[in-house]
Order: structure tokens, then sequence, then C-alpha cells
């Protein structure tokens, strides 16, 4: 936590060298779990009509989630690339679709919107960094694999939390005030639902009908 502090504390090319400083002490952990990333999604991916745009989704998607991971903070210079490209992308493959746009900004405002609601419920349990996140990704998504994106990454967040808490408890440590970084669990959200996420929606919706 005590990144967090820290950069809450720097601005403009203080915190420009402090991002620099962190991609580059983590260069090559973040170069390997790129490449791992990328071989794993190419291999799962269904069809490969999306494949250069998952590749270009995920190289800006991991080193947010990796330094977040690693220091519970999500820059903001981080974060810009994957909206600002997402927005391009979408401006680009949208050419005389706008069915398309409205996707994107429905998947934009399902995902960061869910999260910033989310965020105000709980009252500053869930950053605004992640909120953030939310956004950019969002914009990758429509809206139905933004809602498959959110199941994924609480569903994941949730048992990896239950999981830690147990160690916590064997170990008899404290686990009251304990927080884990929600970046990496919508990252694997994000990815999980670029590939299947129209399909676990569908599911989704079949479950809930059967349990009404």
């Amino acid at each position: 936590m005590m990144m967090e502090y820290e950069a809450n504390g720097l601005h403009g090319q203080a915190k420009a060298q402090m991002i620099d400083g962190l991609l580059a002490e983590h260069k090559g952990e973040i170069k390997w779990l790129l490449v791992l990333s990328s071989v794993a999604e190419l291999l799962l991916l269904p069809d490969y009509e999306n494949a250069i745009l998952l590749l270009i989704f995920n190289f800006l998607l991991w080193p947010a989630a990796f330094i977040d991971f690693r220091y519970m903070y999500l820059f903001n210079r981080l974060l810009y690339p994957l909206f600002y490209v997402g927005v391009f992308a979408g401006v680009v493959l949208s050419i005389g679709n706008i069915d398309y746009i409205l996707s994107v900004v429905a998947g934009s405002l399902t995902l960061g919107g869910s999260l910033l609601l989310l965020q105000f419920i709980s009252r500053g349990g869930l950053g605004a960094g992640d909120v953030k996140y939310g956004f950019a990704i969002g914009i990758w998504l429509c809206w139905q694999q933004a809602v498959a994106a959110l199941m994924v990454a609480f569903m994941a967040g949730g048992g990896v939390a239950l999981c830690y808490m147990i160690y916590l408890v064997y170990r008899r440590k404290p686990c009251m005030g304990v927080k884990l970084p929600f970046g990496p669990f919508l990252a694997l959200g994000a990815v999980v639902s670029f590939m299947y996420g129209t399909e676990l929606f569908q599911k989704y919706i079949s479950l809930l009908q059967y349990l009404w």
C-alpha cells in the first residue's frame, strides 16, 4: 500500500519517472507475461478472425494489471493507451456500421458504470483506478461481453480471496484489512469475455431463465 500513497503524492514528471522505473524494473516479467498470455489466448481462441485485435488488446491490457498486482495501483498513463487505441479500433471497425459504435460504447458504460456503482456502494472499497480500467476495457467489448467480463472477474477474485483467507486463518494471521488488487481479475475477465463473452452471457441468461 505504500506505493499507493507515494504515487498519489507525485505529479507530472516525477510520476512519469516513477512509472518508467517500474516498467524498466519489471521489463523481463512483463515481457514473459505478454508472451505466455498471447500464446495461451491464440491456442484457446475459437476462431482467428479477431486474432490481431486480441493480441493488440492483450499487449495494452496486461502491463497495467501486472503493476496493480505488484503495487496495488493502476496508473492513468497505462490506462490511456488501452482506452484510446480501443476508441481508434472501434472507429475503424465501425465504418458504415453504427450498431458497432453503439455496441462498444455500451460495453464501456456497462463495465465502467457497474464498477463505478460498486465503488459508490462499497464507499471506496473499489479503487478509482479499477473504475477507469473498467471503462478502458469495456471499449473493446460489447455490453454482453462486458457483463461476462464482470462475472469472470468477480468469480475469479472471490475464489482467490476465499483461498487467501483460508490460508491466513490456517497460518493464524490477521484477515481484517487485507486487500487484493482487482486489476488482474478484470484483465482475466476481459480476455475470457473477448473470446467467449457472448456464449457465457447466453449461458448466464439461460441459467437465470431455468432458475426462475
